[in-house]
């Protein structure tokens, strides 16, 4: 399952990079998206794998929700994009855990 979310996250990554290589472009939007992508990846990473991905992706779900919510109140993303960029994360990780057979947890990303 590890694996499925580093997949996840490393979309967000290159779509970072992608912009960081065209910043005459899209400006700071690159390392913004990078950086929430990598805040991400450390999060993953920090959670102990268990035999049960629900409980792997039910620890890590609430600790991407925290971390989201810690952006939205900081003044560093003035232009929301780290802030969109856990959104879709957030999003993408909850499909897994749904798809794991997961019910407990939802999300403001929920439609």
């Amino acid at each position: 399952m590890r694996e499925r979310v580093r997949e996840i996250i490393n979309r967000e990554l290159e779509d970072g990079k992608a912009k960081t290589e065209k910043s005459w472009y899209w400006g700071n939007v690159g390392p913004t998206v990078r950086s929430a992508a990598e805040g991400a990846w450390a999060l993953a990473e920090s959670v102990p794998l268990t035999g049960n991905p629900l409980d792997y992706l039910g620890v890590l779900i609430p600790k991407l929700q925290a971390r989201r919510t810690a952006v939205r109140a900081s003044l560093f993303d003035e232009e929301g994009y780290a802030l969109a960029t856990y959104h879709m994360i957030i999003r993408d990780v909850l499909a897994l855990y749904r798809a794991a057979g997961g019910t407990q947890l939802t999300d403001e990303t929920d439609e």
